[in-house]
């Protein structure tokens, strides 16, 4: 008997054994519904060079920005890109439009200005004691 209670109280110590893991299938990324499709890199730089042209490079990046959306619209339009590249090509191209204008109007001010000093420098006469 009194082996059959050491068995019983080895029974009871000790854990009951663990059940490991079922193996895992790998899991493969499935696409998301309504994921947005990769951008095209046009679009992107004619943005980029838009948002630039109004920063800090005016007519530099401006005219670049606009050659680049357009021919990304133009691409669009013939369906040789995505159309949700649509948006950023005309953001691109509208940014560089206005960074193009203003940075002519910016020069021709500069320039006025220049002019008008000059202007007024010839006018003055140094004068004779």
């Amino acid at each position: 008997m009194p082996d059959e209670r050491q068995t019983e109280k080895d029974e009871l110590m000790t854990p009951p054994p663990s059940n490991p893991l079922p193996p895992t299938s790998p899991v493969t990324p499935t696409p998301a519904v309504g994921a947005p499709a990769q951008n095209n890199t046009k679009a992107t730089i004619a943005l980029v060079l838009g948002i630039l042209s109004l920063v800090c490079c005016g007519f530099f990046a401006g005219i670049p920005a606009l050659i680049l959306g357009r021919s990304e619209c133009k691409a669009i339009d013939e369906g040789r890109s995505p159309e949700s590249n649509r948006t950023i090509a005309k953001l691109g191209w509208i940014l560089g439009l206005v960074g193009t204008i203003l940075s002519v109007l910016g020069a021709l001010i500069y320039v006025g200005i220049i002019a008008m000093a000059i202007m007024q420098s010839g006018a003055m006469k140094p004068s004779t004691f």
